[in-house]
């Protein structure tokens, strides 16, 4: 399968988990609709068109490095009520994240457009909010195999069928963030005014080691010898 890559750098990021409301919670990485907004806004794509993609494009997602979290105060604004409402609402932020990103897909014409999407964008690339500019990098072409796989240090789906040990090596050092099951949208769609999720799934979110599962998943290697998941 014909794929790229490409690195995602910022500042600061935020991508919040959906069931959190009093408190915004950061999941530690972008989701798969989360990548192709992103690549959607390169394009110059509406959202309908946007959200076309998500069947369109296998995306994987590796976390590089975190440096660490912060909070910060942000105000919520109610118009369902009138008049508006405001309430103040702590939000957590990952601070330096850089991720590698997979992308994947049996159209190569569409796979082209989204690399010179990529290297020119037509709209600002934003690391989960507005107000967090992403800076996209070392975007390269790659082949993918199919391969059977038990050790990754990717984002992970994970079934209820499925458990997981975290293997660390010797020489890891830095920041490393405990494993987390987020539940998190696979597409969405229009409703409305709005959208929301079509349907979920759970993936699994770590950092700074692999995580041994308990069965083999379906997974893709790069000529380099990477173990990727594609979602």
């Amino acid at each position: 399968m014909q794929g790229l890559t490409f690195e995602l750098t910022g500042e600061l990021g935020h991508f919040r988990n959906l069931f959190t409301h009093s408190f915004l919670e950061t999941m530690i990485a972008p989701p798969k609709t989360t990548v192709v907004g992103m690549i959607g806004a390169a394009l110059g794509y509406d959202e309908l068109q946007t959200m076309e993609l998500t069947d369109k494009l296998r995306i994987g997602v590796k976390v590089l490095q975190i440096k660490g979290f912060i909070k910060e105060i942000t105000t919520f604004f109610n118009y369902k009520s009138k008049p508006p409402e405001t309430t103040p609402i702590m939000r957590e932020l990952i601070v330096n994240p850089k991720y590698k990103i997979y992308v994947a897909s049996d159209d190569t014409t569409l796979l082209n457009q989204v690399r010179e999407a990529l290297e020119h964008p037509v709209y600002p690339i934003y690391l989960g909010i507005s107000d967090l500019i992403g800076y996209i990098t070392q975007i390269q072409d790659i082949e993918l195999s199919e391969c059977k796989a038990k050790h990754f240090d990717c984002i992970i789906p994970l079934t209820d069928d499925i458990n997981y040990v975290v293997r660390v090596k010797e020489s890891v050092s830095g920041v490393m963030i405990p494993p987390k099951i987020f539940r998190v949208p696979k597409k969405f769609e229009i409703k409305g005014r709005g959208r929301s999720p079509k349907s979920l799934q759970n993936v699994l979110m770590f950092f700074g080691y692999q995580i041994e599962l308990s069965k083999e998943l379906d997974a893709y290697k790069t000529s380099k010898g990477e173990v990727i998941v594609l979602i």
